[in-house]
């Protein structure tokens, strides 16, 4: 990982807790006591995740807006402040988390969102990083979602279904395990204790990430609060969110909507990544494969004759009197005549 924590928190007790926990995740930090100072923090650059205490009646979710793009953040607040708790997630926050947390899950969830960053980069090492900005969520963009009963105490089909696709602009999923969801919701607040049961929860996510259809779903796990070590592991298995309390509606839907928003940047990039391997390999104006393409392929295919004694044979072809067309008509009319010829060789061979 590049970068390292910003903690930006007050308090020194709660401060020097959260320390402890983030070196015993072996995890490289900066603190910030000051809020006022965060902000030119952020700037200097090198923070991979923001730490950001709330501040009393959310005087600090201002500094959502000042962190670059690239750097997410998980908002710590009071207990029973379930207002503020929306208010930091519509204000572009990955996450939001007791002031106390509970430490393995809070190391998870760190782990977790560096390694969806450090993904990002690797996809589009040139984009802006796993946050699309930290503006407020705007409008969802439409899906398919499943929800999906994780446990044999929780019940099926789920009643909310309807409504949670209802209110994401969504549709709901099928069967179709090819296709798969957009969003995964895996809902296992039913479950009593915590890894007994919690056990069919990541047997689920491990099934679910193991489907081609499901592989790049973004997943969201909905858990009781005393499955913290559930949650904990379901985060270092690939789960893109977790839920560990009981929860206002609209808090599921905001998280819901960020995964399906950033889930959306994901496609993007990846088809944006697929579109430019394909033209590495492509002449631009013929779309048939180039010298890139054509030596390596042509050793495997030398060296797949030599293992099953199959003849090889290499056709090549030259256009009669090409120059003259360029030199009478222009280079615009032979670019015509190469994408022509092309076209024609494709349609008439494998």
């Amino acid at each position: 990982m590049s970068g390292h924590i910003l903690i930006v928190e007050g308090d020194p007790s709660r401060c020097a807790r959260l320390q402890e926990a983030v070196r015993r995740a072996h995890l490289p930090l900066e603190v910030c006591a000051d809020p006022a100072r965060a902000p030119a923090r952020l700037r200097a650059g090198g923070a991979a995740l923001l730490l950001l205490d709330a501040g009393e009646g959310g005087a600090n979710l201002s500094l959502l807006e000042a962190r670059p793009a690239n750097v997410p953040a998980i908002v710590l607040v009071p207990a029973g402040e379930g207002a503020l708790r929306l208010a930091a997630l519509a204000r572009g926050a990955e996450d939001v988390m007791p002031r106390e947390p509970r430490e393995r899950l809070l190391q998870a969830r760190l782990r977790s969102l560096l390694r969806a960053r450090e993904a990002q980069f690797d996809l589009a090492p040139a984009a802006t990083g796993l946050a699309e900005g930290a503006s407020p969520f705007e409008a969802a963009p439409t899906g398919r979602i499943a929800v999906i009963a994780a446990s044999s105490s929780a019940m099926a089909p789920h009643a909310a279904l309807p409504d949670l696709a209802a209110r994401l602009g969504c549709m709901e999923a099928t069967d179709d395990r090819d296709s798969g969801p957009d969003l995964a919701v895996l809902d296992a607040h039913a479950i009593r204790g915590d890894l007994e049961e919690g056990a069919q929860v990541l047997e689920h996510l491990a099934a679910l990430r193991a489907r081609a259809g499901g592989r790049h779903a973004a997943t969201l796990v909905l858990l009781p609060e005393e499955a913290v070590q559930t949650a904990a592991l379901a985060l270092d298995l690939g789960a893109d969110d977790v839920v560990t309390a009981c929860v206002a509606r609209d808090e599921v839907i905001l998280r819901a909507r960020a995964l399906l928003r950033r889930k959306a940047q994901a496609d993007r990039l990846r088809r944006g990544l697929r579109s430019q391997l394909e033209a590495a390999l492509r002449d631009p104006l013929t779309g048939l494969h180039n010298r890139r393409h054509a030596e390596p392929e042509l050793r495997r295919l030398m060296a797949e004759g030599r293992r099953t004694g199959r003849p090889l044979a290499l056709m090549l072809v030259d256009i009669d009197h090409f120059k003259g067309v360029n030199d009478r008509h222009g280079h615009a009319a032979g670019d015509r005549v190469l994408a022509e010829v092309a076209r024609r060789l494709r349609s008439r061979l494998r």
